[in-house]
C-alpha cells in the first residue's frame, strides 16, 4: 500500500505543479487498491467538501495524511505537501522491503534446516520416519500460527487505552514502543518543516 500511496501523491503533487484544477487532478486514475475511495473523494468534493474533511471519511487516508492535506490547503502548499506525503510513502516502502529482504535469509536457512534437522533424528535416535515428517511439518507450520496469534491478540489488545498503558510501564516494551511513535513524529514534523 506504501508504494501506490507514494505513486499516488507523487502524481498529485505532479498534477498540482503543472496548474491542473483540483477536479481534474482527482479524476486523474488511482491505483488499485485507493481507486473507490478516491471516486468518492471527488464526488465530495465536486459537493463543495474541502479535499482534507472528504479524506477524513475514508480508512484509506491515515489522520498524517488527512492533516498535512488540510495544512497545505490553508497554506498554500499543496503541492509540497503532497511531496512531502510521497517522500514519506516511499521512504516507508524503502524501509519494509530492506527489513523482508534482510529476513528472507534467515527464513530460508530455517526452512531447509529443519528437514535436516528431522532426518539426522531419524538416523541417530531412531524416530520413525512418519514422526520425522509430522516434526518437520509442525516446525513449518510454527512460525506461521505465531505470526497469525500475535496479529490477532495485537489488533485486539491495542485498541484499549488501558493496555496501552500497562505495555508502556513496561521498560522494555514501553521504550521501544516510544521510540517507535517519536520517530515517526520527528519524520512527520520534518516533512512539514520542509
Amino acid at each position: 500500500m506504501d508504494k501506490d500511496k507514494a505513486q499516488y501523491y507523487r502524481t498529485l503533487q505532479s498534477l498540482t505543479q503543472a496548474g491542473l484544477p483540483m477536479l481534474r487532478i482527482l479524476a486523474q486514475p488511482a491505483p488499485p487498491k485507493m481507486r473507490r475511495a478516491t471516486a468518492q473523494l471527488l464526488q465530495d468534493v465536486k459537493e463543495g467538501m474541502p479535499l482534507s474533511r472528504a479524506m477524513e471519511q475514508y480508512s484509506v487516508f491515515s489522520p498524517l495524511e488527512v492533516s498535512l492535506v488540510a495544512v497545505g490547503a490553508a497554506s498554500g502548499t499543496l503541492e509540497q505537501n503532497f511531496g512531502a506525503l510521497a517522500d514519506w510513502f516511499e521512504s516507508r516502502h524503502a524501509i519494509r522491503s530492506q527489513i523482508i529482504s534482510s529476513l528472507i535469509h534467515p527464513l530460508l536457512t530455517y526452512f531447509v534446516a529443519v528437514p535436516i534437522i528431522c532426518f539426522i533424528n531419524v538416523v541417530t535416535k531412531g524416530m520413525s520416519v512418519n514422526a520425522a515428517i509430522w516434526r518437520c511439518i509442525d516446525m513449518w507450520v510454527a512460525p506461521f500460527v505465531i505470526i497469525w496469534l500475535y496479529r490477532i491478540i495485537t489488533s485486539f489488545i491495542f485498541k484499549s487505552s488501558i493496555v496501552c498503558e500497562i505495555f508502556d510501564a513496561i521498560p522494555l516494551i514501553g521504550g521501544l514502543r516510544h521510540r517507535q511513535e517519536s520517530a515517526i513524529f520527528f519524520q512527520s514534523l520534518g516533512l512539514c518543516l520542509r
